[in-house]
């Protein structure tokens, strides 16, 4: 999915299990974000798993009401960066460097 359909998809996840706040939730939907590799860094020779972001609902960008607009993410490749806020960094949000190429749901409650 696009990663327009998937915010889209985070929120209604969120709606439907009552998720109000960040950090209060027991139902959790996992997805990741591929980024192209092009203009992704300064090579253009990364895997995908190098490029590929974890991120939960448990995000503000996806819960109706909050003040804040974050999506921490984690580098699959690279799982010590678990604190990426990728919200920064892609160009649907506030014209970052990094364009999603697509996103998918790795695990869902």
């Amino acid at each position: 999915m696009t990663g327009q359909e998937a915010k889209e998809y985070m929120r209604n996840y969120n709606r439907k299990n009552g998720v109000t706040t960040p950090g209060i939730t027991d139902k959790f939907c996992t997805m990741v974000a591929v980024m192209k590799n092009k203009g992704f860094n300064r090579r253009d020779d990364y895997t995908d798993e190098e490029r590929s972001y974890v991120f939960t609902n448990d995000n503000k960008a996806f819960i109706d009401g909050m003040l804040g607009y974050s999506i921490f993410s984690a580098n699959l490749a690279d799982p010590d960066t678990d604190r990426t806020r990728l919200d920064r960094y892609i160009d649907e949000e506030y014209s970052g460097p990094w364009t999603v190429d697509y996103v998918y749901i790795k695990s869902e409650d």
